[in-house]
């Protein structure tokens, strides 16, 4: 029994230990200001060892409410800190921190920082006086109003509007205050407009404020009241311009030439008034996408416009612009104004031979106009593979037409070519030409038989039907066929065949003629 009280209590100890060798290190805390008013944030800064892998920071105040989890840097209002340490201020708070890692083991807790939270101030009385304190009921008297709450600044933005648009307002109180409404002030219109301290407003809502009609300039001040209704001074006045959409002078389009086709360039240019300082000019297509904001003078190709209408060549588009001043404020429209765009000319094809067989070439001319400047030129097949781009002269065999065809001799394959111009623009496709592609024939030479047959020496036939002294793959006799080097050896052989019959022929004539004279 002894002996096992013994072993539980090394191992606890040894457990102790091991557990305080592991214990995360201890971090610092960061306290920024050490002194604020309740109504203010102080930001609160856990320091955790950049070895770690730290999972949540925890702070707290000393005495107060248990921590809470949070990022190892936080931001908190005065009050807040006030709750967790359930006091009220002016009062001086012990803060802490902590940390736990991934396996939610705690560190150590840090020093305590001392943070002091000030009581908020109360705002100033107003003095009031009067310049006579009895008076008839007919008698007038003056009131004067002072109040020592900081002036408020008032900021707005744009300063520059059209009626349609909207200005930012924004009446800055001192931090020191606690501003519970601001009022919003026109010189010569309408009284006081209560809102918050940070409002939007339309140009027309300020216009019937004003009791103004677009153009004008408004005038615009405010103040702000405190939680016991006390006002404050008047910021200092700021002017607001607001703009009549219609008062800007017109723009006038310029197209030039009025008549292109869509690989051509056109000249586009939005003339406007040399009395207004132009920020953009926006040049577009009726009933087709938004404008884009470019130069007042453009130039632009067929087909970019004919992408912007949505449409295809030929056609006729209206085209528009206007332009904007600062602030973005736009322009009447100019009046539109008409371009033609036509489709790129149709080139002609023409072949060297309308029929050829699989091992003859032919030569293929996609004739285009001389007015369009090319850049290259494509040949297809009507249901079989586009050549890749080339010169507008190409010259093939028979094969490989009707490997691009995908077909077998004999075969009859309609031809097409196109063009392209500048930024991939392509014609209109040729009209087809249609070409005969026969098949190879083959010569084959039958020696004469010794018993003076008269068996024909040379015969040709279809390599598709000739089946005589052949079992070889028919498929793999065609691609020897289609071999130049096969043909020529062919053709020698036919010739010493027929030398050698020559030969021998006239060797038989000699010897004949011999013993004819002998006999004789």
């Amino acid at each position: 029994m002894a002996v096992e009280r013994l072993f539980v209590t090394i191992f606890l100890l040894y457990t102790a230990q091991y557990i305080e060798a592991k214990e995360p290190p201890q971090p610092s805390l960061t306290v920024s200001p050490t002194v604020i008013r309740e109504t203010d944030s102080v930001q609160l800064s856990c320091e955790t060892p950049t070895s770690l892998s730290v999972s949540h920071c925890y702070f707290y105040i000393d005495g107060g409410q248990s921590p809470r989890p949070s990022t190892c840097q936080t931001i908190q209002p005065g009050n807040q800190l006030l709750y967790w340490a359930g006091q009220s201020s002016p009062a001086e708070v012990q803060v802490k921190c902590f940390y736990t890692v991934e396996t939610q083991i705690p560190s150590t807790h840090s020093d305590a920082v001392p943070l002091r939270i000030l009581v908020r101030e109360a705002p100033p009385k107003p003095s009031l006086t009067v310049s006579s304190t009895v008076i008839r009921e007919t008698d007038s008297v003056q009131l004067s109003y002072l109040t020592d709450l900081p002036q408020p600044s008032l900021t707005v933005s744009p300063t520059v509007i059209r009626e349609t648009d909207s200005v930012q307002l924004s009446c800055e109180t001192h931090t020191s205050v606690s501003g519970s409404q601001c009022i919003f002030i026109i010189e010569g219109g309408q009284s006081q407009h209560p809102s918050t301290c940070l409002t939007t407003r339309p140009g027309n809502q300020l216009l019937y404020w004003a009791g103004q009609s677009s153009p004008a300039e408004v005038k615009l001040r405010c103040f702000y009241t405190t939680e016991t209704y006390y006002p404050s001074t008047h910021s200092d006045t700021v002017s607001l311009r607001i703009l009549d959409l219609k008062r800007l002078p017109q723009p006038s389009l310029t197209v030039s030439p009025t008549v292109i086709r869509e690989t051509d360039s056109v000249q586009l240019s939005c003339e406007t008034p040399t009395s207004v300082s132009v920020s953009q000019c926006y040049i577009y297509i009726e009933g087709g996408q938004s404008p884009h904001p470019s130069t007042c003078q453009i130039k632009q190709l067929g087909n970019q416009l004919l992408y912007w209408a949505g449409q295809s060549s030929p056609a006729e588009v209206k085209m528009r612009c206007f332009y904007t001043v600062q602030m973005n404020i736009p322009s009447t429209h100019s009046d539109p104004v008409s371009l033609r765009i036509l489709e790129v000319p149709q080139p002609s094809l023409t072949v060297s031979h309308t029929v050829i067989r699989e091992t003859e070439s032919v030569q293929l001319s996609c004739e285009t106009p001389t007015s369009v400047s090319v850049s290259q030129c494509y040949f297809y097949i009507e249901g079989g593979q586009i050549t890749h781009p080339s010169t507008c002269q190409m010259t093939l065999s028979g094969n490989q037409l009707l490997y691009w065809a995908g077909r077998s001799s004999p075969a009859e394959v309609k031809i097409k070519c196109f063009y392209t111009k500048e930024m991939y623009v392509h014609s209109k496709h040729s009209a087809p030409v249609t070409l005969r592609i026969l098949e190879m024939v083959l010569v084959t030479l039958t020696p004469q038989s010794s018993t003076g047959s008269s068996a024909p020496l040379i015969s040709s036939t279809n390599t598709s039907n000739s089946t005589t002294g052949n079992t070889s793959d028919p498929t793999q006799a065609l691609m020897n066929l289609q071999s130049p080097d096969f043909l020529w050896r062919h053709i020698l052989c036919v010739l010493v065949l027929l030398t050698s019959c020559v030969i021998f022929l006239h060797y038989s004539y000699s010897k004949k003629k011999q013993k004819g004279g002998s006999k004789q």
